[in-house]
């Protein structure tokens, strides 16, 4: 039996598991071994934390920013980079 597919949010989630003996960890892992769809959307997940990983603090901040509004910058460690000001 094919369980149903992950949302994305657990994708993420088994993206940046740190619980890898969990058993939503090992479910995930699972169908992900048999489903290539799954696989293809883990993928482009990667990528995404792959290329904010590699851009400077100032401009994922902006990025955040504007995503997430104005809120985000007071909780943002790293606002206070480049002045505090995003522009």
């Amino acid at each position: 039996m094919q369980m149903e597919h992950p949302k994305e949010e657990e994708l993420i989630a088994f993206h940046d598991s740190r619980e890898r003996q969990s058993p939503d960890w090992r479910r995930v892992s699972e169908h992900l071994r048999d489903c290539a769809e799954c696989r293809a959307a883990l993928e482009k997940i990667e990528a995404v934390f792959a290329a904010m990983d590699a851009m400077p603090v100032p401009i994922l901040a902006k990025i955040m920013a504007s995503a997430c509004g104005p809120p985000f910058l007071h909780a943002c460690p790293n606002a206070g980079l480049g002045g505090g000001k995003v522009s």
